[in-house]
């Protein structure tokens, strides 16, 4: 057990310094991160959101929190899926390490380092947009846990859509159902 910890911890810090060092991958994330921030708060501000009982702020930090927990993960299921289509998965599947494992343990750590990337400047990125936070300071450790969790949520849910290769051929039609019944919900 304790082998496998430590080399599911290895894989994870692989996945966090292969993020670290794509900076211009990084960058283009926050970027694109950026827009539907922006964009909605600046919708809601010229159109306010009477009658909902939300306002124009609180709905802006949460598309901040909701677009970095989707945005963390990146398209896991691609990588799957071309592990399965090249054949490199045989190859992983003789390691003492479970693939699947192994796949969630290194992802997981590129997606905790975009997480954190993300959702700090989401933060000052929504404050900027609306002048406030809509939380007390107590309640960041709260948030920062429920935005981890939701965001290893998602990453399961493509590292699943990605073995889907082997019975469909090609997942993207599945994560794209996933990716609308998320905004939707």
């Amino acid at each position: 057990m304790s082998n496998t910890f430590h080399a599911l911890a290895a894989f994870a810090r692989l996945g966090w310094r292969e993020t670290a060092s794509d900076r211009f991958g990084l960058l283009a994330r926050v970027i694109l991160y950026s827009l539907p921030v922006l964009i909605y708060s600046a919708i809601w501000q010229a159109t306010p959101l009477a009658g909902s009982g939300v306002s124009a702020e609180e709905a802006t930090w949460y598309v901040m929190a909701t677009e970095a927990i989707i945005f963390a993960p990146g398209y896991v299921f691609r990588e799957v899926e071309e592990d399965i289509r090249t054949g490199a998965i045989e190859a992983a599947l003789t390691r003492p390490v479970d693939y699947a494992l192994a796949r969630i343990a290194e992802e997981t750590g590129g997606t905790l380092l975009r997480l954190a990337v993300l959702g700090t400047y989401g933060g000052v990125l929504a404050w900027f947009a609306t002048g406030m936070v809509p939380f007390a300071w107590s309640a960041l450790p709260a948030v920062w846990t429920a935005a981890g969790l939701g965001t290893l949520l998602a990453l399961l849910v493509q590292v699943a859509i990605g073995f889907l290769t082997v019975w469909v051929g090609n997942p993207a039609p599945a994560y794209w159902i996933w990716q609308k019944l998320v905004f939707e919900i």
